[in-house]
């Protein structure tokens, strides 16, 4: 039998870090006017594009 149980809650540590991995990706992701709508619901204005800082983000998930 298969059963299905709510998924705990992270640890207090766990939750930095999930906020930190979470402004890095949306840094990365939110780049393009056209998602400037979505960027809007998350929290504000798409990111602007910046080689040198994307390279160091897309660092630290390597």
């Amino acid at each position: 039998m298969i059963t299905h149980s709510r998924p705990k809650p992270l640890k207090r540590g766990w939750q930095k870090i999930v906020d930190f991995i979470r402004k890095q990706v949306l840094h990365l992701i939110y780049t393009a006017v056209d998602m400037r709508p979505f960027a809007i619901v998350q929290g504000g204005e798409p990111f602007v594009w910046d080689d040198e800082d994307r390279r160091h983000l897309r660092g630290l998930f390597v």
